[in-house]
C-alpha cells in the first residue's frame, strides 16, 4: 500500500513538473529583478547616507568620557527677542566662583597665533582657554600635563600642542615638554602634547595649540579685556556634578546672574539670566531639524520605492498564476506559498541593500563638504549597517506581503486553462491603490523639492551688497611685541601698496572683520541730545576698514561726503 501511495504520488509529480514546463517563464524576469534592484539600491542607499549623517551629528555621543554631562552656558540677552550671547571673563569668572552645581566650567574663544624659530614662520589655529580644560573633559594629554590655576597669570606663558602639530610640523620631539617657543614673540612653555585626534572645540578646522587667559590679562596700553565686563567674547562650557539634572543647573546659574545684574547694572542688567544647555544642543545648533526633514524625505521615497516594487510584484504574480496552480496541485500549501515570496522579496532586499551601501559610501563624499558640526565623521559604521539591515528586511516585508498574500488567497480553479488569467477585481484595486499612492507621496516630495529649489535660487540670485566676483580674502596676525602702534600701521600701508602693484590687481583694502564670516564686532553709542546710561545705550555692529574698501569689496555707496575734511583731521588726531 504504501509503494503504491508512493508511486502515484511520483506520477503526479512527475505529471506536475511536465505540465509546468510547458508554461512559458515570463521573459522579463531579469528586467524586472534589476529595475527592483536599482530602484531599492536608490531608496536604501539614500535612507542609508542620510542616516550616516545623522549618526555622526546627532546621534553619536561627543568624544569625551561621560559626555552627557557637558553642557554649554551662555547669558541670556533680553533686548529685543530673549537670545543668547557670550559671556565676558569678569562674569566668567563670578559663575566659575559663584556656582556649587558644576565639576568644572570653563571659559574658551578662538584666536590665532604665529610660530617662529623654525625654518620659516607658521601660522596656527588655536584657543584661549581657561586652566580647567583638560580636568572637565576627562582627558590627560598624550605627553606632560594639563594646566595649572597659576598659569591664568599675566606674567605666565604655557602652552599645549595638538598631537597633530607636534608630530607633522615639530618632528615629534618626545623631549618637547618643558621646551621653549616662540609664538607670537613671546616665549611659551610647551606643558603637554594633547591626545591623538583630540579635537576642542570640535569645529571644522580643529584647533593646532591651546593657551591659556594669560595671554589676554596682558596688557600694557588699556585695561586688559579680562577686567571689562562689557567685552563679550567667551563661550562657557561645564560639567554638571553627579546628580545635578540641567534644571538645577540651570537655575542656579539663573540666579547668580540675576544677582550680577543688580550688582552691576551698567554692564549686566540686560542679562539677567542664562541660558544652560546639552553641549551637543549647543554645538548641532539648527541643523538638527533640517537632517531629521531630509531623514524623513528620503523614508517617504523609500515608501515610493515599496509601493511601485509591489506593483511589480503583483503584476508578475499574475503571470505565475499557473505556476501556482501547479504548485498547489501537486500539494503546496498557502503557507508555502507564502514563504517563497517571503524568500524571493527577502533575497531582492539583500542584493539592494549590498547595492544601496555602495551608493551610500559614494555619496558621503558629497555630504561631508556640507557647512556642519561633525559631518566630516560620517562613516558607515556598525549602527549604519544594522540601520540598512533592518531596512533590508522592513522593504521586503513592505513589499512582498501583500503580493505574497495576494497569490496564496488567490483560486485556483481555473488556472490551468489554457491562456487563463487570475487578475481579480480585488487584485485591480489592489494595484490602483498602490499606484494612486505613488502618485499621491510623488507629488508631496516634488513639491517639497520644487519649495526648497526655489528658496536655494532665491539666495543664490540675493544682493550680497557687494560684488563677491574677482575678490580675494586672506587673514594676517601680527604679534603684539614688534608691530604695536605705529608699526603695525607701517606694515598695513606697505602691504597694501606691494598687494597693489601685483598684476592683475585692482585695488586693495584691509577690514575686521570680513563680510560673511559669521563674526562680528558691536558698539554701544551715546546720542549727545538724548544721553542714556550704558545699559540703556543702542548698539550696532561695526567693522573696522581702510580707505578704498567699499571700491575693493564693490559696496555701493548712496550718500557720500558724509565726514568732512575736519572732522576727519579731529578724527586721525582722536
Amino acid at each position: 500500500m504504501w509503494c503504491s501511495h508512493r508511486f502515484l504520488f511520483a506520477s503526479a509529480l512527475r505529471s506536475g513538473l511536465k505540465r509546468l514546463k510547458q508554461f512559458p517563464a515570463p521573459p522579463d524576469r531579469p528586467a524586472f529583478a534589476l529595475a527592483g534592484i536599482l530602484t531599492l539600491a536608490l531608496g536604501i542607499g539614500g535612507n542609508t547616507t542620510v542616516f550616516s549623517v545623522v549618526n555622526a551629528v546627532i546621534l553619536r555621543p561627543l568624544p569625551y568620557p561621560e559626555s552627557d554631562r557637558l553642557v554649554s552656558v551662555q547669558s541670556r540677552d533680553i533686548r529685543g527677542t530673549p537670545h543668547p550671547t557670550d559671556l565676558s571673563y569678569p562674569t566668567f569668572f563670578d559663575f566659575r566662583a559663584e556656582n556649587n552645581v558644576f565639576e568644572h566650567i570653563v571659559s574658551y574663544r578662538d584666536s590665532e597665533f604665529t610660530l617662529t624659530g623654525t625654518d620659516q614662520p607658521i601660522h596656527l589655529r588655536g584657543q584661549i582657554v581657561s586652566s580647567d580644560l583638560f580636568p572637565m573633559l576627562h582627558v590627560q594629554p598624550a605627553l606632560g600635563r594639563g594646566f595649572l590655576p597659576r598659569e591664568e597669570d599675566a606674567a605666565e606663558r604655557a602652552v599645549i600642542l595638538s598631537h597633530e602639530l607636534w608630530r607633522g610640523r615639530l618632528g615629534g620631539d618626545p623631549a618637547i615638554v618643558g621646551t621653549t617657543l616662540m609664538i607670537d614673540g613671546q616665549p611659551h612653555t610647551v606643558v603637554g602634547v594633547a591626545p591623538p585626534r583630540f579635537e576642542f572645540p570640535i569645529t571644522q578646522d580643529p584647533a593646532q595649540m591651546w593657551t591659556t587667559v594669560a595671554r589676554d590679562a596682558a596688557s600694557g596700553t588699556v585695561t586688559p579685556v579680562t577686567k571689562q565686563r562689557g567685552a563679550r567674547m567667551l563661550n562657557a562650557m561645564a560639567r554638571v556634578k553627579p546628580g545635578v539634572s540641567i534644571e538645577q543647573a540651570q537655575a542656579r546659574m539663573d540666579a547668580i546672574a540675576a544677582s550680577l545684574s543688580a550688582r552691576y547694572p551698567d554692564s549686566n542688567k540686560n542679562q539677567p539670566g542664562t541660558y544652560v544647555r546639552p553641549e551637543i544642543d549647543h554645538l548641532i545648533g539648527d541643523a538638527r531639524w533640517p537632517l531629521f526633514i531630509l531623514l524623513a524625505a528620503v523614508g517617504v521615497v523609500l515608501v515610493v520605492a515599496c509601493a511601485n516594487i509591489a506593483n511589480l510584484l503583483l503584476a508578475h504574480a499574475e503571470e505565475r498564476a499557473r505556476e501556482f496552480t501547479v504548485r498547489a496541485a501537486i500539494g503546496a500549501g498557502r503557507g508555502r506559498i507564502v514563504r517563497q515570496f517571503i524568500t524571493e522579496s527577502l533575497t531582492l532586499s539583500a542584493i539592494g541593500c549590498a547595492a544601496g551601501l555602495a551608493v551610500a559610501a559614494w555619496s558621503l563624499r558629497l555630504f561631508r563638504a556640507l557647512p556642519v558640526p561633525r559631518v566630516g565623521e560620517t562613516v558607515i559604521d556598525g549602527r549604519v549597517l544594522a540601520f540598512s539591515l533592518a531596512l533590508a528586511v522592513v522593504t521586503s516585508v513592505l513589499f512582498g506581503f501583500a503580493p505574497a498574500l495576494r497569490a496564496a488567497s488567490t483560486e485556483f480553479s481555473g488556472g490551468l486553462k489554457d491562456g487563463s488569467r487570475t487578475s481579480t477585481r480585488g487584485s485591480d484595486r489592489l494595484r490602483h491603490g498602490l499606484c494612486v499612492a505613488q502618485v499621491a507621496l510623488g507629488l508631496v516630495l516634488v513639491s517639497g523639492a520644487g519649495l526648497l529649489i526655489g528658496s536655494f535660487l532665491h539666495l543664490v540670485r540675493r544682493d550680497l551688497g557687494f560684488r563677491p566676483e574677482g575678490l580675494l580674502t586672506f587673514s594676517i596676525n601680527l604679534p603684539d611685541k614688534g608691530y604695536a602702534g605705529p608699526k603695525q600701521l607701517d606694515f598695513h600701508a606697505r602691504l597694501l601698496d606691494q598687494l597693489r602693484s601685483l598684476p592683475g590687481v585692482t585695488s586693495s583694502a584691509l577690514a575686521m572683520p570680513l563680510p560673511l564670516t559669521g563674526n562680528q564686532m558691536s558698539v554701544a553709542f551715546n546720542i549727545q541730545q538724548r544721553p542714556a546710561p550704558p545699559s540703556e545705550r543702542p548698539r550696532a555692529n561695526m567693522a573696522i576698514v581702510t580707505p578704498g574698501f567699499f571700491r575693493t569689496a564693490g559696496v555701493p555707496v548712496l550718500e557720500a561726503g558724509i565726514l568732512s575734511s575736519g572732522m576727519m583731521r579731529r578724527a586721525r588726531r582722536s
